[in-house]
């Protein structure tokens, strides 16, 4: 059994085949890890790219159907209408206790309220889609880093892996060789030849 080991199969052979199986185990963890990346990174990616389509779309960028249709959630933003209807009846109240309640310096003050509330609120809207939107670049940006280190690990490992592959092949190879050359060597002394 030593002979045929040492001919077939030796010790360097059997750790060349551990360590490409170590490198596969390796190997199917950075797989693995490539998967969690885009698990974690996906909803700030969606939420941001979500976000820059609705910013296009508030821009004009997406066609008017798709502006009028941003604006519309805009319009349905929580708390938007509650800012509105509470600054409204604030000023309804201070015109009713002063008797002015359909006056026109009420419909002006309404007027003048609503539009600068209309406009801080689009601003503040703006302002609030503009960061999902860097923050799913910036979720991208930690994506592609993620994928890059795997890639770069996952390349690394293969190439250990073929080298641990072609480490048995090249110990079984010699091991045959110099048995093959022992074999001449023998026969030849024994002929009086050299090889």
């Amino acid at each position: 059994m030593g002979f045929f080991s040492n001919l077939f199969g030796g010790a360097d052979t059997k750790a060349a085949n551990a360590r490409y199986k170590g490198f596969g185990r390796g190997i199917d963890v950075q797989n693995q890890n490539r998967a969690e990346f885009r698990d974690l990174y996906n909803p700030s990616i969606q939420a941001g790219q979500t976000a820059n389509n609705s910013l296009l779309s508030l821009l004009g960028q997406n066609g008017s159907q798709a502006a009028y249709d941003a604006f519309g959630q805009f319009k349905e933003a929580p708390g938007t209408e509650f800012v509105r209807q509470a600054g409204q009846r604030g000023i309804d109240n201070s015109a009713a206790a002063r008797g002015t309640l359909f006056s026109g310096k009420t419909l002006a003050d309404s007027a003048r309220f609503n539009a600068g509330l209309a406009d801080q609120g689009f601003n503040n809207y703006l302002a609030q889609l503009s960061g999902l939107s860097r923050q799913g670049l910036s979720a991208q940006g930690g994506l592609a880093n993620g994928l890059t280190g795997t890639g770069n690990a996952l390349a690394n490992l293969y190439g250990q892996q073929g080298n641990a592959l072609a480490t048995g092949i090249i110990g079984k190879a010699n091991r045959q060789t110099n048995l093959l050359q022992g074999g001449l060597n023998f026969l030849g002394r024994a002929a009086g030849v050299n090889f």
